[in-house]
């Protein structure tokens, strides 16, 4: 490992370090730099760099970034070069942000980015054209603009940070490339947080820069005993600090929403009946994903004098964020994580202790702007002996279908000797490859079929791949890729504690009788109907930055259509159109297409109505519950499919679509047949199906469905 001083510090108040003025990031590749943690990893190290256009300027700008559920701040950004130059900053801004990144094409982690990149071509060791080069960006990769054999790169494409497929892709791109035959080929991993010496064992050895910074000490105060109600031990401790400490802002890590909201009117209520002691003023500030953004960049702002601020946060404000004034930094030991249980298909939100490595990064919080506290609602010794060391991978606890789909078409088949940098479990793959099969992604024997490689050049879940490739089918392609674009955002709607029963009654001006789905693409419609307003969405507390988020995914995901030349069909476009100009009498064939093309992604999802309460899935017999936020809410329909399974106090089913069960017999004839007439009573003939599979049964053989009678 390396460490450097900074050569000089650009002359502004980050002082952020020209690491590019050292010969070592130009000898060496792969190459992993770790700068320190909420000063370094920004996308601004380039400024300066002898190769940059005499246009490149650096810029005030602060950028707020969303990507699974975590958020960067970048005080300074780069305006985007010309595209043979610069692949394109990863830092996908505000929607809006024109002068910056508005070419971007969002991020492409199929084999579409890989091929433009030339990582294919690495694989099949073809030479490239011209040199290439790698640029530093924040907490990511970036691969530069180099041209293949006949292929010239046009899209302004990246891998982002939290891309989970991002190791196993690099592993393939670099493992038969002789780097250090190539100088014109750079690798730059970068990031404040990562395991350096685990990534650079993973990536042969590499050498890691370690760019120091400033931190002022931190007092790590534990607990004595353990706490049996830490959101309490939180509040208390906050008064304490409020009315006994020197000035400084409060952060306090809570794990999620609900949490955060409760936890800020329980601290309302207490300070007023403090009034008496006239204590100075403390102002609390909510920070988790689904805030409006306008609410969310309250916490930037600085208190008045003789106020302090008391931020409630959850592991948003960890490391992904870095808050000026933070002097105190309250640690209950808890984070909520979601983890995928292949048996059922089903993801889980748990609450879970952190790591050492979390509350390490906690604790530094306090130490940003001089010297802090770090109050640890646990104890010493349940640090030194109970925490693990670092957080469970990700790659070892979410759905790999999409990555299983990526590595097929990379020509990599033996997953078992695969060299992932965290071996996800055995149960898990075979869950994916099994998935992928009945998806018809797969043959029988485990090849990628034409489909296939057409769902694989879609950069999301094959669920939704081959939603989008189905309706060209049904003529209504225009209208999915609207749909799909709503379900890759979070937080479409928002309820404020003082507004919910306001809120809820415009949500249900949007709702359509077919289900969530439906419901999303009519308010998509209705935006645009009403030109985009950020106003609109606001008297309908609808967040706009999730419909402009969705807004630039439809647009890539129709320039995916076209770069691979799949027929849409513009009579289908236009159909769609005159459809939502007022065409009623087409509405009720447009939505029944649009509800098998659903289907078709998701008829390993389907439901029914159970006698007593809740539903229970087809192919694994369980009992769910729709969603109390979904439109279906107790409108009990027989058969539903789902987008997604969470277990929060009950397994509740989310975005769910209303079916008709002969649909299941078209579109997944592997799955579901006719059920013989002779042995089904005279209720479950109007039905007319039964499943061909149950999970449950030989559990090993992935490939084989049993047909019963």
């Amino acid at each position: 490992m390396i460490t450097f001083s900074p050569a000089y510090l650009l002359t502004c108040p980050s002082a952020h370090l020209l690491i590019w003025s050292y010969d070592h990031l130009l000898t060496c590749s792969p190459v992993l730099i770790t700068p320190f943690s909420g000063r370094g990893a920004r996308a601004d190290h380039l400024y300066g760099h002898p190769l940059l256009p005499p246009q490149g300027k650096r810029r005030r700008r602060e950028v707020a970034q969303k990507k699974d559920g975590k958020q960067l701040i970048c005080p300074y950004s780069l305006p985007l070069f010309t595209a043979s130059f610069l692949c394109g900053l990863i830092l996908r801004c505000s929607p809006g942000n024109d002068s910056i990144l508005r070419k971007e094409k969002e991020m492409l982690t199929g084999t579409g980015l890989i091929k433009r990149r030339g990582s294919m071509s690495i694989i099949q060791r073809e030479p490239l054209k011209r040199s290439c080069r790698i640029l530093l960006g924040a907490n990511t990769i970036f691969l530069s603009n180099f041209i293949l054999r006949g292929e010239e790169t046009e899209d302004e494409d990246s891998l982002p940070r939290g891309s989970i497929s991002l190791a196993p892709l690099l592993r393939c791109s670099v493992a038969p490339l002789p780097c250090r035959r190539r100088p014109d080929f750079k690798l730059i991993v970068t990031s404040a947080t990562l395991d350096a010496e685990k990534f650079s064992t993973y990536f042969f050895n590499s050498p890691i820069f370690t760019i120091p910074g400033k931190i002022y000490p931190v007092e790590i105060l534990h607990s004595k005993e353990p706490e049996s109600d830490y959101v309490e031990a939180s509040l208390i401790t906050v008064l304490n600090i409020h009315l006994n400490e020197h000035p400084g802002d409060i952060l306090v890590f809570l794990t999620g929403q609900d949490e955060i909201n409760t936890a800020c009117e329980i601290l309302h209520e207490r300070m007023k009946k403090l009034e008496s002691m006239s204590p100075p003023p403390l102002i609390i500030l909510p920070i988790y994903s689904s805030l409006p953004s306008e609410m969310q960049s309250v916490i930037f702002e600085p208190a008045p004098p003789g106020c302090r601020k008391c931020i409630l946060a959850t592991n948003i404000a960890e490391a992904s964020l870095t808050i000026d004034g933070i002097y105190f930094v309250i640690d209950p030991g808890f984070c909520k994580i979601k983890k995928y249980d292949s048996k059922r298909d089903m993801d889980s939100l748990v609450v879970v202790p952190i790591s050492k490595a979390n509350a390490k990064q906690r604790a530094g919080r306090a130490g940003r702007t001089g010297p802090g506290k770090c109050y640890r609602l646990y104890t010493e010794e349940a640090y030194q002996n109970e925490m693990i060391e670092t957080s469970i991978p990700e790659i070892q606890r979410i759905n790999l279908g999409s990555i299983v789909l990526l590595l097929k078409a990379l020509g990599i088949n033996d997953f078992l000797h695969f060299d992932f940098m965290d071996s996800p479990s055995i149960e898990t793959l075979i869950n994916s490859l099994e998935n992928l099969y009945y998806l018809g992604a797969l043959d029988e024997n485990g090849h990628l079929t034409k489909l296939g490689k057409k769902m694989a050049n879609f950069p999301m879940e094959p669920n939704l791949s081959k939603i989008l490739l189905t309706s060209i089918n049904f003529n209504c392609t225009d209208d999915v890729v609207t749909i799909v674009s709503m379900l890759s955002v979070q937080n479409i709607f928002y309820r404020p504690q003082n507004k919910i029963l306001l809120a809820d009654k415009k949500k249900n001006k949007f709702i359509m009788p077919q289900g969530d789905l439906i419901t999303y693409l009519n308010i998509y419609n209705k935006w645009k109907e009403n030109q985009y307003s950020n106003y609109w969405c606001h008297e309908n507390f609808i967040h706009s930055r999730s419909l402009k988020r969705a807004q630039d995914v439809r647009k890539q995901l129709l320039s995916i259509f076209d770069k691979y030349n799949y027929n849409i069909g513009e009579s289908a476009i236009r159909r769609s159109k005159n459809n939502r100009s007022g065409d009623s009498g087409n509405d009720s064939a447009k939505y029944i297409n649009i509800c098998k093309s659903i289907c078709s992604g998701y008829f390993n999802h389907v439901c029914k109505r159970d006698n007593q309460q809740g539903y229970t899935t087809l192919l694994t017999n369980q009992q769910v519950f729709i969603h109390p936020s979904s439109t279906l809410f107790n409108k009990n329909p027989l058969f539903v499919v789902y987008h997604e399974l969470v277990l929060t106090n009950k397994e509740y089913i989310r975005d769910c679509t209303i079916i008709q069960p002969q649909w299941l017999i078209q579109l997944a004839p592997n799955l579901f047949i006719p059920a013989d007439e002779k042995e089904i009573s005279k209720i479950k003939l109007r039905e007319k199906i039964e499943p061909l599979h149950n999970y449950y049964e030989e559990p090993n053989a992935w490939r084989l469905s049993r047909r019963r009678g």
